[in-house]
């Protein structure tokens, strides 16, 4: 990815009369400091006298507009990306990040999206607004036929002596992402991660209905595959009217506290799932409490790729063990990720090696598998590592098998789990490589390496 700002002048200059430059400039990364006008006014005489072609090659553009510039500052970049955007004939992505600030006139922003809105290849964008507040006049309008949108919603509430800024961003940005997804007939993706909040803060919260309501207008049904969610509320009304734009849906995460999502309500949407015959290839879970999500993924084949973060200890019972193990080997012919992400104590990792190790050939396509350990402060002292052996013992079964990631449960947080304090001088250090448990486990995958040649990639993760 091309980085110009940070090449001197007359670099920039020869590279962009340089005529064999398709591959370098596919990908273009620019972000306006008062250190790099200059560059922006030579290259814009350039794009402007047609001296230079090479951004006719890009076709991914990141782009980071900083909060604190001031408006001398951005008012040349704003005139360049003027000039720039339509230079791009070939503008597939743009990966956006913009702090606005109130030193400089929205109407600059909305010219850019309008700018924006003229490139018909521009399929996917990745926006992240942080705002201060956003004005109520800004405006995503131009914009449409997209086929992904992921957009990142940071509130800068430091900044914010009250609630009223934050209930009238909301509403903006809302309405603004609602009126666009009703613009987009061929979606295929949509991602949206709000701010998090305390529980009894009395600031706004995204409801999902309120950003589905768009695709009321389109009379044509979607074929969107991937719906990503995080704090909102969440109805499974907002489901079941918007199920005929859902028949190919491959993915549904919501990452939402339990007061936002409650596991019955969770369930309610598993089930009209289930009962519209949507089957996911991608799945997360963080409870097995969920009612029906079992007899969910035992009713269809084609799972793909599996992520558990249980944090309920009831989690651990030996039947609901069983049952979740029976229920995704039905997909062992098409899993190809299977993560496991729980930090506590618990019979699951030991369940799940166990059973890999005796079924390892009915998973063919299982390209990555992640797992985390638990060790204790004794195990490491007294070498206790057989958990560890049998992980990587298994993976070597496992023939289609790219990447192993382990890891093990942090030391807190299995303190918290015992009462026995009296090891005092097992005082696990707060630098993560220095750790015991990190040093403990790189040796043994060091000596395995030694040992066993593996044909996969193997990785220490946290």
């Amino acid at each position: 990815m091309v980085t110009l700002e940070k090449l001197p002048r007359e670099v920039i200059m020869i590279i962009v009369h340089y005529p064999a430059t398709s591959a370098l400039f596919s990908s273009l990364w620019q972000s306006p400091t008062n250190q790099n006008q200059r560059k922006c006014f030579a290259m814009m005489r350039d794009v402007k006298a047609g001296r230079t072609s090479v951004f006719s090659y890009t076709k991914n553009f990141v782009l980071a507009i900083a909060g604190n510039l001031p408006q001398s500052t951005l008012k040349p970049w704003f005139a360049f990306w003027k000039v720039l955007i339509p230079a791009m004939p070939k503008l597939r992505t743009l990966q956006w990040r913009h702090t606005h600030n109130t030193q400089y006139p929205i109407a600059w922003v909305n010219n850019f999206v309008k700018i924006l809105g003229t490139q018909s290849n521009l399929k996917h964008l990745a926006f992240t607004i942080t705002s201060v507040p956003l004005p109520i006049d800004f405006s995503l309008e131009p914009l449409s036929a997209l086929e992904s949108i992921v957009i990142f919603w940071e509130t800068g509430k430091e900044t914010k002596p009250g609630l009223e800024p934050l209930v009238e961003e909301r509403n903006t940005l809302i309405s603004q992402l609602a009126a666009l997804l009703g613009r987009c007939p061929d979606l295929k993706c949509f991602r949206f991660f709000a701010p998090s909040y305390e529980r009894g803060s009395r600031a706004p919260i995204t409801i999902l209905r309120s950003l589905l309501g768009g695709l009321n207008s389109l009379s044509k049904p979607l074929r969107i595959q991937e719906i990503v969610v995080q704090n909102a509320i969440v109805d499974p009304e907002d489901i079941r009217l918007h199920l005929r734009h859902l028949h190919f849906l491959e993915e549904l995460s919501i990452y939402s506290r339990s007061d936002l999502l409650t596991p019955s309500r969770f369930g309610e949407i598993y089930s009209l799932l289930r009962e519209a015959e949507i089957h996911l290839k991608f799945l997360r879970l963080d409870s097995f409490q969920i009612p029906g999500v079992m007899e969910c993924i035992a009713s269809y084949r084609g799972l793909e790729q599996l992520s558990i973060n249980s944090n309920d200890h009831l989690d651990d019972s030996p039947q609901i063990l069983e049952r979740f193990i029976s229920s995704f080997h039905m997909h062992c012919r098409s899993l190809k990720f299977l993560g496991m992400n729980i930090r506590r104590e618990s019979p699951w990792p030991c369940a799940i090696v166990k059973h890999l190790r005796s079924h390892a050939d009915e998973y063919p396509v299982l390209r990555e598998l992640q797992l985390r350990l638990c060790f204790t402060l004794h195990d490491v002292r007294d070498e206790k590592d057989q958990q560890l052996w049998d992980l990587l013992e298994a993976a070597t079964r496992l023939r289609g098998l790219r990447r192993l990631e382990c890891s093990f449960v942090e030391w807190r947080a299995l303190r918290e789990l015992s009462t026995d304090t009296s090891d005092d001088d097992l005082i696990e250090p707060e630098v993560y490589y220095d750790s015991q448990f990190y040093v403990f486990m790189q040796g043994i995958i060091e000596q395995f390496k030694q040992t066993h040649h593996p044909f996969f990639e193997i990785k220490l993760w946290r």
